[in-house]
This record gives C-alpha cells, sequence and structure tokens, in this order.
C-alpha cells in the first residue's frame, strides 16, 4: 500500500527501500526523535533522510 502511494506520487521504484513488517516500526519511528533537533539547528528549511546501500 505504501508502496504504491510512494509510486503515485512520483517516487521511483529504486528510491523506495522496504524496512519491513510492524517490527521494525519502532525503529523507524525513533527516528522522529531528532527532528526537533534538526528545525532548532536549521530552521524549518526542507531536510530529507537518505539511506546509504
Amino acid at each position: 500500500m505504501a508502496r504504491g502511494l510512494l509510486a503515485d506520487l512520483g517516487r521511483h521504484e529504486e528510491w523506495i527501500t522496504d524496512l519491513g513488517g510492524i517490527e521494525t516500526a519502532r525503529a523507524a519511528e525513533a527516528a522522529v526523535l531528532f527532528v526537533p533537533h534538526v528545525i532548532r539547528s536549521s530552521g524549518f528549511t526542507p531536510f530529507a533522510i537518505s539511506i546509504s546501500r
């Protein structure tokens, strides 16, 4: 479902990384904890998280 939504929004298939099922959700949600620090240091400028393979 999420993959289809991302494709509809224009994401290329090779840009999408499947992190797995519900067991990985906790780690992905924890990444949000650093967002306030990014906003505090750089303001409300757009930023992205990249994964290197």
